[in-house]
């Protein structure tokens, strides 16, 4: 049958539940046992993006620190329920209140992007630490910082022409090394290195564009 690459998609319901995690994992050792290799593109948890925009929201206001409290305990809360501890494999849930300490009074759009983004990015560190957990060599890639080139349109970037081959060349670092890579989905970044994110439905281009470059 040849060796196949599979590129799969988990949104916030399943990547929020321990049991649909639990199964993904088991589909996943599957595709493995075939010899294919895995690319895993996830979405925020159920719920954590809601509340990153209620803290985007509320920048400047005297409800941020509640707002930012209620992100915290989201991912507290899941890491407890998946048996990771609080750490999520080295993910801190304190990163979500540093990343948000240096933040003016007012949200602009870049702002708003980098905050977004982080729904994600804890999200592949933390379902990468689960695979890890149930048996399979799991590495979190993070789009905001390599690989994903988009224009600065933030809230609804589109990869740039070459973004294409990067995130070909930079996936293939963790493929031929037999990795299951957990891709956060939705978020990018400019070339000046800024954090974007590619809008509604975000999570699905990501994992589309990644089957399409690779």
């Amino acid at each position: 049958m040849g060796t196949k690459t599979i590129v799969l998609k988990a949104g916030g319901v399943v990547v929020g539940s321990k049991s649909a995690l639990t199964t993904l994992a088991t589909v996943i050792r599957y595709y493995r046992t075939l010899g294919h290799r895995v690319v895993l593109v996830v979405s925020a948890p159920d719920q954590a993006t809601d509340l990153l925009k209620l803290v985007v929201e509320n920048v400047g206001t005297e409800r941020r620190a509640a707002c930012i409290t209620n992100v915290e305990k989201r991912y507290s809360d899941w890491l407890t329920e998946l048996t990771l501890g609080h750490d999520g494999g080295g993910t801190p849930i304190g990163d979500v209140a540093m990343a948000m300490s240096p933040i003016g009074k007012l949200a602009s759009v870049e702002i708003a992007d980098k905050i977004l983004a982080l729904g994600e990015i804890l999200s592949a560190k933390i379902v990468a630490a689960f695979l890890r957990l149930h048996g399979l060599i799991a590495v979190a890639y993070d789009t905001s910082e390599s690989g994903l080139v988009t224009n600065d349109v933030f809230g609804n970037a589109d990869p740039l022409p070459s973004a294409g081959q990067l995130l070909r060349h930079e996936l293939e670092r963790f493929l031929v090394r037999e990795h299951v890579v957990v891709v956060t989905g939705f978020i990018g970044h400019t070339l000046d290195g800024r954090v974007t994110t590619l809008g509604r439905g975000g999570s699905d281009y990501t994992a589309t564009f990644i089957a399409e470059a690779i």
